[in-house]
């Protein structure tokens, strides 16, 4: 074996050991915010401590066997989005199961850990994938790109003229946006909807993309402020922070294995919510990350088990795909979430829940194991849509995409989510020629060869 061979592998062996340990430091600050900050501010819904030792070490060993089976390269897009799935889905269902009383019968235990087995079987089914398989057409990009300028400006400036612009939301406050939106009618409808949805989830992320890797700043500059201004129209925090999730993506890839980098990011903020917490009495970040973005979910998971295992699943009676089992909806015009939310909580919000979650509710553990594999074939064709160079800025175009898996289930997020427009830009829009050169994990300079062998 060569010098230069031996050192690559050195250092990939270096830093696959510094993911460990900032995963591990990432699982262990998610349970002190719990315990020091989450529990304390917000017990009164559903989030106490009822610690049992057992519980927890299977929690701890379910948690490690899910990072030990993940893929862990930067080079291929389903790798990218199961390590994302592991920070922001995985880690927080594991510390809630190990912290609460939801750990304390054993149906509960069993949804645990088939959960835990689904996010594994669709990690080592998606290592099929291999990138770039597939040839793609590049010819129809600019005028994609027309078409989708046309109507992310054109519905700014409609809905800008009808609904106005909510410059109170800048203040980032909750209570805020919840007013101007309990008041407010788009007055969209049917498709109008989804492409409303789309323009802020995928058509202006790709714009911000498209002429951020052509280095056309001033032009993606112009497209953030298009974001900001959808935001202002009808305040939803995520529409603000897609922007700033893609360039974290960006900057932070440039040098840092995402993994790595995003849970050193995470823990800093948990840290930070438990100092704020505790010495100001500050619930900022606690409420606006370490709740909404990881302990709600994790806790709607459990919740959503506990009700249809009761009352009987589902069957996609709520979804266009019901003919086939002859299902009929039994709620009426209530959502799953409207129903979780009244049983639970006594008030109608929409608590929609995640990928495996919402398939539990519609058929149990094998429906859970069909859309895993779903799942996993939907990463093996993005695999085949994205080029060696473009895996980046495709997970990064899709960051709310791949995030929205934990908070819809699978067929919203192949729509209402975007990802079947991702994965159409990818094929005709040219967004798997943008160029992003990364330094191949492993690899070291012909200076750095050359000082190694002298």
């Amino acid at each position: 074996m060569s010098l230069y061979t031996r050192a690559g592998r050195a250092k990939v062996g270096d830093r696959d050991v510094l993911a460990f340990a900032v995963l591990v430091l990432y699982r262990i600050t998610l349970d002190l915010s719990y315990c020091a900050a989450v529990s304390p501010a917000f017990s009164y819904r559903g989030f106490s401590i009822d610690f049992a030792f057992n519980d927890y070490c299977l929690s701890w060993a379910c948690f490690l066997l899910c990072y030990l089976m993940l893929p862990k390269s930067n080079s291929k897009l389903s790798s990218l989005i199961l390590q994302m799935l592991l920070l922001i889905m995985v880690t927080p269902f594991c510390s809630f199961f190990g912290l609460s009383d939801h750990a304390f019968n054993e149906e509960t235990n069993l949804f645990f850990l088939m959960m835990s087995a689904c996010f594994i079987f669709t990690c080592l089914f998606s290592r099929l994938g291999r990138t770039g398989s597939l040839r793609l057409v590049n010819d129809t990009k600019p005028i994609i790109k027309m078409i989708l300028a046309i109507v992310v400006v054109g519905i700014v400036v409609f809905l800008g003229v009808t609904s106005g612009f909510h410059f109170s939301a800048l203040t980032l406050s909750s209570s805020e946006m919840y007013e101007i939106r309990e008041d407010q009618d788009l007055g969209l409808s049917g498709i109008t909807n989804y492409i409303f949805s789309w323009c802020y989830h995928i058509f202006c992320p790709y714009l911000i993309a498209d002429a951020f890797f052509s280095k056309r700043y001033k032009e993606s500059a112009f497209w953030v402020c298009m974001q900001i201004a959808m935001y202002l129209i009808t305040p939803h925090k995520e529409i603000l922070f897609t922007p700033v999730l893609f360039f974290a993506v960006v900057f932070l890839m440039r040098k840092y294995k995402f993994l790595i980098s995003f849970s050193i990011c995470f823990a800093l903020l948990n840290i930070a919510a438990v100092l704020l917490y505790v010495f100001f009495e500050s619930t900022f970040i606690l409420n606006n990350y370490s709740l909404r973005l990881l302990f709600v979910p994790a806790q709607i998971d459990f919740e959503y088990h506990d009700y249809f295992s009761q009352m009987g699943f589902l069957m996609y009676s709520d979804t266009s795909f019901g003919f086939l089992f002859g299902s009929t909806y039994p709620f009426g015009e209530l959502t799953p979430g409207n129903i979780i939310a009244l049983f639970y909580q006594g008030v109608v919000s929409n608590s929609n829940t995640g990928y495996l979650s919402a398939a539990y509710a519609n058929g149990g553990y094998i429906a859970m194991f069909v859309e895993s594999l779903l799942l996993g074939l939907i990463l093996i064709l993005l695999d085949a849509l994205s080029q060696k160079d473009s895996v980046t800025p495709l997970f990064a175009l899709g960051v709310n995409s791949w995030w929205n898996l934990i908070n819809i289930p699978l067929s919203s997020a192949l729509l209402t989510g975007g990802i079947l427009i991702i994965l159409f830009l990818a094929y005709f829009g040219g967004a798997s020629f943008w160029k992003y050169h990364l330094r191949p994990q492993g690899h070291i300079s012909y200076e750095e060869k050359r000082q190694l062998l002298q």
